[in-house]
């Protein structure tokens, strides 16, 4: 859809809430984050446009950078205003949030948690192949580890609030995602299909653990289908 008035953007995200009020943090982040990045882009902008170091800057690290410092600024108030709100305890909830912007020629994404952008490109020899665009931010890798003990964090399992630690991309490959959504007929169609996949294929493979919620965002860069394709996956 068109953002902030202009025929040329782009914006559209992702946010999966967890914890006993997760999914009020993850509305309350799905609420503030556009009219607040388009905000902090307008004042960015506008800012950047008085440093004459910065307009001798090649354009599309411009552009980027603009956003960059439009990402932060908007993460930051977010954050804020959660910690500050009244009723929403953001202490023990929290939310992820995968955004991307697509100005022109340019796609900016902006990741925060364990949701994932995956991009489905041409190889050379004319196939369709996955190209993960995020890093999964799960407390198991070593940087998320720091990160967290530097805050003053802790890091543990708990799964009588959230039952279903195990996400859509441990049971659905990124390769089988670009294969399920390059062989479903109708484009409308293909986020629903691969959530009903990833649906069975939790069913399958973590039989007894409660599924999670599920999400899935399919957006076409091409006004019409490639002519390439991999190989099709089979629901079951």
């Amino acid at each position: 859809m068109e953002f902030g008035c202009q025929e040329d953007m782009t914006f559209c995200g992702v946010f999966d809430g967890h914890g006993p009020w997760g999914h009020l943090v993850s509305k309350r982040v799905r609420k503030l984050m556009p009219p607040y990045l388009l905000c902090n882009w307008q004042e960015t902008l506008a800012l950047n446009s008085l440093d004459l170091k910065f307009e001798h800057t090649d354009r599309s690290l411009r552009q980027f950078d603009t956003w960059k410092q439009s990402y932060l600024k908007t993460f930051s108030a977010i954050d804020q205003d959660l910690e500050q709100h009244p009723v929403i305890d953001s202490f023990h909830s929290g939310s992820t949030a995968l955004t991307m912007i697509r100005q022109g020629d340019l796609i900016v994404i902006a990741n925060v948690g364990d949701s994932r952008a995956v991009l489905a490109t041409v190889s050379d020899n004319g196939n369709l192949v996955p190209v993960q665009l995020t890093v999964d931010l799960k407390p198991n890798l070593p940087e998320e580890i720091e990160r967290i003990t530097q805050s003053k964090g802790r890091i543990f399992s708990s799964h009588d609030d959230e039952p279903g630690v195990y996400r859509v991309w441990d049971v659905v490959s990124n390769e089988e995602a670009v294969g399920i959504v390059s062989s479903t007929p109708g484009r409308e169609e293909s986020a629903k299909r691969l959530v009903d996949h990833a649906a069975c294929a939790w069913k399958r493979k973590r039989p007894g653990i409660a599924m999670d919620d599920i999400s899935a965002i399919c957006l076409f860069f091409h006004t019409s289908p490639p002519s390439q394709s991999v190989e099709p996956i089979k629901l079951p």
